[in-house]
């Protein structure tokens, strides 16, 4: 099946639980629902260690300093959350004695899938622009330069390419799959996200 065979599926769910449990325990610094916090941890762990992945690719080669940024966001959370490790297991047996539901991950798996299907192949983003750029990224170019004239910095919004970057150099995902899934599972999180402030709001799951 597209994607599955297109890249390292333990790599990418090693590096996908390190931006989870990292940013998971960040938020324990907070007073968040727990049926928010684990997505909301995704998200945190995601931001976080890229921006360290921005820092330690221009010291490092880049399969290093990716790992380095996971594995970092990991440890900012185990720091931050040691001094409360006491509530964090309280609100650890809160969850599973709630039981918790599976299946809110489930939904937000198949809905980062399914936006990655749709994504696939699509002409309407500038990826002519994009994966040029994402493959000399993943290859050690940050920040990175024009691809067409190497003296130019790119001087461009190149989150989400990073993001891709850490695919391709870590899953082994070819730039065009790692492009599409950082867009599925970044535009999964941004619904999810606007159907927790929607919750928040209105108290309504209708809603």
């Amino acid at each position: 099946m597209y994607l599955f065979s297109e890249l390292s599926p333990l790599p990418l769910l090693l590096l996908l639980a390190l931006w989870t449990v990292g940013g998971w325990l960040i938020l324990s610094r907070f007073e968040i629902p727990a049926y928010e916090r684990g997505l909301l941890g995704l998200g945190v762990g995601l931001t976080l260690s890229a921006l360290l992945a921005n820092l330690t690719a221009r010291l490092l080669p880049t399969t290093i300093a990716f790992w380095l940024a996971g594995f970092l966001t990991l440890l900012i959370g185990l720091v931050l959350a040691w001094p409360l490790k006491s509530r964090i297991i309280h609100h650890a047996s809160r969850i599973t004695n709630a039981h918790l539901p599976i299946t809110q991950w489930v939904a937000f798996a198949a809905l980062a899938f399914f936006l990655t299907l749709i994504g696939r192949g699509l002409g309407i983003f500038d990826d002519y622009q994009n994966l040029p750029q994402l493959s000399s990224m993943a290859l050690g170019d940050i920040p990175p330069h024009f691809v067409y004239d190497p003296r130019i910095l790119w001087s461009y919004h190149y989150f989400l390419l990073l993001v891709a970057a850490q695919f391709t150099r870590l899953a082994e995902a070819p730039p065009w799959a790692a492009m599409d899934l950082a867009r599925g599972l970044t535009l999964a999180l941004t619904l999810f996200y606007g159907a927790f402030l929607a919750h928040r709001l209105t108290g309504s799951r209708v809603a």
